[in-house]
């Protein structure tokens, strides 16, 4: 692991809580390995490495960090793409209605990565 993805806080990018929270659930198993190989120095770091072991706040991670994954990042990454119409963009809200229906009555799909849209997207630097 060459660099922390964690972003810095900046005035009230809600985005950020989806974006950090995707990373800690994703790289939670290197960050626990980072931290018993290194050492938790102090009782902050010490209580971090507690609670990544804790499978619930672990699962508690693993919605948010989804959403990140399969419905912000991929549809903010639209809502940029200057080719994309606003009648375009009703195809793609009425695709995530239907998702989102189907995931509230079956939610196998949604916790093992279904794609909402046509394709997964590359995350770029305004993420």
């Amino acid at each position: 692991m060459n660099s922390v993805p964690l972003k810095s806080y900046r005035g009230s990018r809600f985005n950020i809580l989806f974006s950090n929270v995707c990373s800690v659930f994703f790289l939670h198993e290197k960050m626990i390995e980072f931290f018993e190989t290194y050492g938790a120095e102090n009782r902050l770091l010490k209580a971090i490495l507690f609670n990544l072991k804790v499978p619930g706040y672990i699962a508690g991670v693993k919605a948010p960090g989804l959403i990140s994954e399969l419905i912000t990042i991929p549809l903010w990454s639209i809502l940029r793409d200057e080719s994309v119409t606003i009648v375009d963009m009703n195809d793609k809200y009425h695709q995530l209605v239907i998702y989102l229906d189907r995931a509230v009555k079956d939610i196998d799909g949604f916790m093992t990565g279904q794609l909402v849209f046509d394709k997964r997207v590359v995350r770029d630097q305004f993420l």
